[in-house]
């Protein structure tokens, strides 16, 4: 006696033979004198076709509704998506440490005020900072001739009396 069936997933069709190789054996034991065997196995196919296509459908419905029709695209999405946020939290945190070195730079710049600050770029800002500084230098350079001349130990302020 041969009992076949097809289907994609070897699996399922493995479980319908299996079930209607049950249910006919148990016919059997039951009823000794088969007279249609053909009606039987085909109304026994019928259903397990039935009960196959049920559980399919509810399948399908479990997947849309929890959205997860196309798994294995949506794992590539998801993992292309997370490649992608990890680099820009490289960018990030690389503009984060930048920031902290410039915040850092500044801060010693404004409670040291023997640093010097520094000029970036070229043109006639530049050029106006360093003038500023020459005189500012030259300034600073007339009060400290000033304030030796006007000292009362100064040895120009004696020659003077």
């Amino acid at each position: 006696m041969l009992i076949a069936y097809t289907d994609r997933d070897p699996e399922i069709a493995r479980a319908a033979c299996d079930a209607v190789i049950t249910a006919y054996v148990a016919y059997r034991q039951e009823t000794v004198n088969l007279t249609y065997p053909k009606a039987f196995f085909e109304a026994e196919i019928g259903k397990v076709r039935a009960e196959l296509e049920a559980l399919e459908v509810a399948r399908r419905n479990f997947t849309v509704e929890k959205g997860a029709v196309a798994i294995e695209d949506q794992q590539r999405s998801a993992i292309g998506y997370l490649a992608t946020l990890r680099q820009r939290r490289a960018e990030l945190m690389s503009d984060l440490a930048e920031a902290r070195t410039t915040t850092q730079q500044m801060d010693r710049f404004a409670h040291d005020p023997n640093l010097d600050v520094p000029t970036f770029g070229g043109g006639e800002g530049e050029q106006v900072l360093v003038d500023l500084r020459i005189k500012v230098v030259n300034q600073e350079t007339r009060l400290a001739q000033l304030r030796e001349r006007y000292r009362e130990d100064s040895p120009t302020s004696r020659t003077r009396r």
